[in-house]
């Protein structure tokens, strides 16, 4: 009687360590498989948040395909706070459990995340506008809170895998809504495509073209090229996992709706998005070598069906130099506020534009401070997916050490993207580095990486970081900008 007890006793245990091994470690603190689980990891498994995380996924529904611009009835509603406030109402403890200081200091993405929040505040006070602050931070609050339901919710592989294929299908969805608009085949006004101008080498005069565009905040054929562009990618990882079968042929139609997509925007920064995605998913998976041999194959395909627009990069054409100017306006600016910036939303004030690069964007009106902390928390995404990537045969989780080139691809090709369009305070932006921080969150490696924290070191690193963009900013722009 007593042995039995005690083999029920031994078994218990050993599923109660099988679990806390599965769940996620801080970001950053890569751990054994053993390592004790965060209380905010534990919490995420119960079944309170289980509806949170169906409300989450119900959430980013709502964020990418924008309801009430496809059924008409439904303008007016506030749909996407209606469902962030239940989500967070069954969730609050998540968010508790990651803004404690030692929670921050072992997440330096949600640290930089939070910290943007203040920069924003600061931009505003600095200048004594009240209003503006509290409009900013209120607006931005929002954001800082879809980011951290992201990261406590998604806290484990499967968890990951949903939102992924959840992401994927909402951008497949955009897609054939949008072409649908198109050609006239739904009557949509809100998805109406752009009409345009662009140059016919075939005629040898300017054309009018129409752009695809989105929905909400994709409504910008550049915009809904670069979600495009970051759809693919998740796409092909359910083309490449796995144990799929017949079934991984599916994934083919979305495939070609999101690229059909794509080149109906015909924007040249969204393509060259594509392009760098797929050189850095190519080069995580397969190696040098093959990447060079793949992609000689696969890139002038896809040139090859790109429009002239979109395969016409000349820094000497008018939209780039436009372009150039503005980013030389925002480094002028710079010079006017240059620890805590201009404020939010006043570069177009100042400038006339946005500045069409979110990085330029944000050290303007946020400063070195907020420039720093939304350009460092893509580069430690950048640099802890880069380092999983090189010693990838010691992930112990076999789907994570697989989905490491795409979350890698996806991350770049976002990044790239935000070179060319002002994207600093928007949701999707926040989607993507969500993917990557709470990737690197739960991966655990065997030995494992030491902990990373957000301290003094840190933020140095950060800074340099910061300089080095300024520098290299302000040489391309004096290389490259025409005068007169």
């Amino acid at each position: 009687m007593n042995s039995g007890r005690l083999r029920s006793q031994l078994a218990l245990s050993f599923e109660v360590e099988l679990m806390a091994s599965l769940t996620t470690a801080p970001a950053f603190s890569v751990q054994t498989p053993t390592a004790p689980v965060a209380p905010a990891d534990v919490a995420a498994l119960r079944p309170g948040h289980a509806w949170g995380f169906g409300l989450f996924v119900l959430l980013n529904a709502v964020l990418y395909l924008r309801p009430a611009e496809i059924i008409p009835d439904l303008l007016g509603l506030e749909i996407y706070y209606y469902v962030i406030l239940a989500c967070l109402a069954v969730s609050f403890p998540v968010i508790l459990g990651q803004v404690r200081p030692r929670d921050l200091d072992a997440r330096p993405i949600t640290a930089c995340v939070v910290g943007l929040l203040f920069a924003i505040v600061l931009s505003h006070l600095s200048h004594f506008n009240f209003k503006g602050m509290l409009d900013g931070g209120t607006e931005f609050l929002k954001v800082v809170l879809y980011f951290l339901l992201f990261i406590g919710l998604v806290t484990t592989p499967a968890r990951l895998k949903q939102m992924l294929l959840w992401f994927t299908l909402f951008c497949a969805a955009i897609a054939v809504l949008t072409i649908l608009q198109f050609y006239g085949r739904i009557n949509l006004p809100n998805l109406a495509p752009l009409t345009d101008t662009m140059w016919d080498s075939a005629q040898g005069k300017n054309v009018s073209v129409l752009r695809l565009q989105g929905p909400g905040i994709f409504r910008d054929p550049n915009d809904l090229c670069v979600l495009m562009a970051v759809g693919i990618l998740a796409g092909l990882y359910w083309l490449f996992k796995p144990n799929m079968g017949i079934w991984r042929w599916v994934w083919l139609a979305p495939l070609g709706v999101m690229g059909y997509g794509l080149l109906l925007t015909g924007s040249r920064g969204g393509m060259l998005a594509l392009l760098v995605g797929l050189l850095l998913f190519l080069r995580s998976r397969f190696g040098t070598t093959m990447t060079v041999v793949l992609g000689a194959l696969v890139l002038p395909a896809i040139l090859l069906l790109a429009s002239d627009r979109q395969t016409s990069l000349s820094t000497e054409e008018g939209t780039s130099q436009a372009r150039i100017h503005l980013w030389s306006d925002g480094l002028v600016l710079i010079r006017q506020a240059p620890l805590f910036g201009i404020g939010k939303d006043q570069y177009v004030e100042q400038a006339g534009q946005v500045a069409h690069n979110s990085y330029i964007h944000c050290f303007t009106e946020l400063g070195f401070l907020g420039g720093a902390l939304f350009l460092g928390a893509f580069y430690l995404a950048v640099r802890r997916l880069t380092q999983l990537g090189r010693v990838k045969a010691t992930i112990v989780d076999l789907e994570l050490r697989h989905l490491q080139p795409f979350i890698t691809g996806i991350l770049a090709s976002y990044m790239v993207g935000m070179l060319s369009l002002t994207l600093p305070y928007v949701l999707p932006t926040y989607t993507v580095l969500a993917f990557a921080a709470g990737y690197a969150n739960m991966t655990t490696t065997d030995p494992p990486f030491p902990a990373e924290r957000f301290d003094l070191k840190l933020w140095g690193r950060l800074a340099l970081v910061g300089v080095i963009f300024l520098v290299c900013a302000t040489v391309f722009v004096r290389l490259f900008m025409l005068r007169g």
